[in-house]
């Protein structure tokens, strides 16, 4: 089962391979969720937010306070 440590592991390889990826960080992790952004320039980024429970998993792409663009998958 994909968990929070799988997408921290994957960020962190987005990081190191794609250009565009400027930085990476971790807003809040908890037993059962994990919440990064990767900045892709100032005030825009994707915000990936995993939820082991109920194996949610959320990316939104988000510039200034907008959310432009966002896919989610519910329980696999």
């Amino acid at each position: 089962m994909y968990n929070a440590d799988d997408l921290q592991f994957e960020a962190q390889e987005a990081l190191e391979k794609s250009w565009f990826i400027q930085s990476l960080e971790e807003i809040e992790r908890t037993d059962l969720t994990l919440s990064l952004r990767l900045y892709i320039r100032p005030g825009l980024f994707v915000q990936a937010f995993m939820g082991e429970l109920t194996g949610s998993l959320y990316f939104a792409l988000i510039e200034g306070e907008r959310r432009i663009f966002g896919i989610d998958r519910e329980a696999g």
